[in-house]
């Protein structure tokens, strides 16, 4: 498939997980959110901080993830609220007033340059968002949080402003966008954001914009530490 899939909640706990935020959305802006947008989190099983450079990699989705739900407004405004209000303030701004502190970057700002990136790209209109960021990655836990939320912003926005980008359009603006905030990335985690499916991993191959899916069922952990130290070997003796 190349475009984002939208689909319905069909498992038991996901429907408690979302009836939570929507809730809190509720409490927050007196009204349900409209929908959700999804984005997961990723390991990376071999090639760190090689993607940049050019050089292939091979992540993998996570359980863990970013969700934000999302309601348009007529108000010209992005309200970012964090489910998690205790440890992240909320923040509202204009539309047409997208400003990213590189120097002393918040939650917020991730969202903001999935947001610009889509705005510039895509020229949308003034139209506003409401919206409750969950996430359940691990902040800097080297699992990609930062990403997720950009690419869970690009994503609410392009389906709000029925914008309609393929997966690789998506992963590519993303990429982009994070160098807002002065990330240099090679687009891997975005890449697997967009990407990823289950029971795969992704050969990331950055130059060329190509990968490869390869499927792989993980019964526990010796076996994925196995698999990364093959891939270590055959990666250092050269053999194809």
């Amino acid at each position: 498939m190349d475009y984002p899939p939208v689909t319905p909640m069909t498992d038991a706990e996901q429907k408690i997980t979302y009836s939570e935020i929507a809730k809190q959305f509720e409490t927050c802006y007196g009204v349900m959110p409209s929908f959700f947008a999804r984005v997961p989190g990723r390991v990376n099983l071999i090639g760190e901080h090689i993607d940049y450079c050019g050089f292939a990699v091979l992540p993998m989705a996570i359980e863990q993830d970013i969700i934000v739900a999302v309601k348009v407004n007529d108000k010209k405004l992005l309200n970012l609220v964090n489910f998690d209000s205790k440890k992240y303030k909320k923040f509202s701004t204009s539309t047409g007033d997208i400003k990213i502190d590189i120097n002393l970057p918040q939650w917020y700002h991730y969202f903001l340059c999935g947001y610009k990136g889509i705005s510039e790209k895509c020229k949308i209109d003034d139209t506003g968002m409401d919206v409750l960021v969950k996430g359940t990655v691990p902040p800097s836990a080297g699992l990609s949080s930062s990403s997720a939320l950009v690419c869970a912003s690009a994503l609410a926005t392009t389906f709000a402003h029925r914008i309609s980008l393929t997966k690789w359009e998506l992963a590519s603006i993303c990429a982009e966008s994070e160098r807002y905030i002065g990330t240099q990335g090679g687009g891997m985690d975005q890449a697997i954001g967009f990407l990823a499916e289950s029971g795969t991993i992704l050969l990331y191959l950055t130059r060329s914009l190509s990968e490869k899916k390869t499927n792989i069922i993980f019964t526990d952990i010796f076996r994925v530490g196995v698999l990364v130290y093959l891939i270590r070997n055959i990666t250092a003796t050269g053999i194809p």
